[in-house]
């Protein structure tokens, strides 16, 4: 499961949890492509600036759940 977020306002750390993190934009689009996940901005302009966060959760064979951050700042 993977889940990108752009977060808004200021904050200290920018991982789980996410408080500040708003739904996407319909020109902001996520795909995945020879496992790996990709965001998309059509059209990026001033207002796509920022953080964004990629979330990924999955399980391991022996049950345990892990969870990555990959955090992105877009100038």
């Amino acid at each position: 499961n993977v889940v990108w977020s752009k977060m808004r306002g200021e904050f200290d750390e920018p991982f789980y949890p996410c408080p500040q993190c708003y739904p996407q934009d319909p020109r902001i689009r996520a795909y995945d492509h020879m496992g790996k996940s990709i965001l998309m901005i059509r059209d990026p302009g001033h207002q796509d600036r920022g953080v964004y966060r990629c979330t990924a959760t999955g399980q391991y064979t022996d049950g345990r759940i892990t969870t990555l951050y990959q955090v992105i700042n877009l100038m």
